[in-house]
């Protein structure tokens, strides 16, 4: 890159010594060229034309007015500087850099990439055989019973490794539901409130029929954002409900019920506890703690 600045910039300086002093060899006597002394020799060529004078290309672009032209003297124009040390803060791959964070493309430096195998999973651009990663987008990279605690304990959607992998049953984990929408009408088609307006949605979540909490209700809405959690030790085989009513004065109207019949350790590493259908949607999400 510094030879090409230079280039450039005694390009410049002879394009520029063309134009205002003009040539010191005979003027041309036919049509537009450039023609006269240049650094390492005499440039003599028509405009639009290149030629190699002393190791260093021109291509006149005016009436005595050329520019740097590498390819005059076959060499190419270097273009962007390679993918290495010096110009990628990640990982190369095939000459482009990488960010070198994502297991399929895993390095720092400049140095080439690599792929993480499995039980191996990326974090500080190593590939590394004893942790463990989460992401919404890839999942958890353990496998079997286990499931992947990230640092600080909490494999929460943000989380990327370097956790450990550990026994997916006999700990705690938190049931977080964050939103739920209802359709205009109650299951038996009636309307939720009177005059038909929005229903008073809430949640109660229990875990092997134990009732462990209930949210509060949010007022004449369809669609709720709740942000309401509970804490449970699950174990394999564990049934986990969230249920969905509509607050009344005199009767609570059922409206649907998300139900995980036996947890195993594939649903808990996936952490999602959602669900829809016709009758609505939850979002819920289960976190090991």
């Amino acid at each position: 890159m510094r030879n090409g600045r230079e280039a450039m910039t005694m390009g410049r300086i002879v394009g520029l010594v063309l134009l205002v002093a003009g040539c010191s060899g005979p003027p041309p006597t036919t049509g537009c060229r450039c023609a006269g002394a240049v650094p390492g020799g005499v440039l003599d060529v028509a405009c639009g034309g290149s030629q190699c004078v002393g190791g260093q290309g021109y291509r006149c672009v005016d009436a005595n007015t050329a520019e740097p032209d590498p390819s005059a003297c076959g060499v190419p124009d270097s273009g962007p500087a390679p993918c290495g040390p010096d110009t990628c803060g990640g990982c190369c791959s095939a000459g482009v850099c990488q960010s070198g964070s994502t297991d399929g493309a895993c390095g720092a430096g400049g140095g080439p990439c690599r792929s993480c195998g499995g039980g191996t999973a990326c974090a500080g651009g190593v590939c590394s055989a004893s942790g463990c990663s989460f992401s919404a987008s890839r999942g958890d990279t353990c496998t079997g019973d286990d499931i992947c605690i990230c640092p600080g304990g909490s494999a929460e959607p943000l989380c990327e490794g370097t956790g450990t992998c550990s026994t997916a049953y006999g700990r705690r984990y938190s049931i977080f539901v964050g939103s739920l929408t209802l359709p205009d009408r109650r299951p038996d088609g009636m309307c939720w409130d009177a005059f038909c307006g929005a229903p008073d949605p809430f949640v109660q979540i229990r875990v092997n029929g134990g009732l462990l909490g209930t949210s509060p209700a949010v007022a004449d809405s369809f669609r709720a954002t709740l942000n309401y959690g509970v804490e449970s030790n699950i174990t394999a085989g564990s049934s986990i409900e969230i249920a969905v009513f509509d607050q009344d004065v005199s009767a609570d109207d059922g409206a649907f019920t998300c139900r995980f019949a036996s947890v195993d350790s594939a649903l808990l590493r996936g952490r999602d506890l959602s669900c829809s259908g016709a009758l609505g949607e939850l979002l819920a999400v289960i976190t090991p703690l």
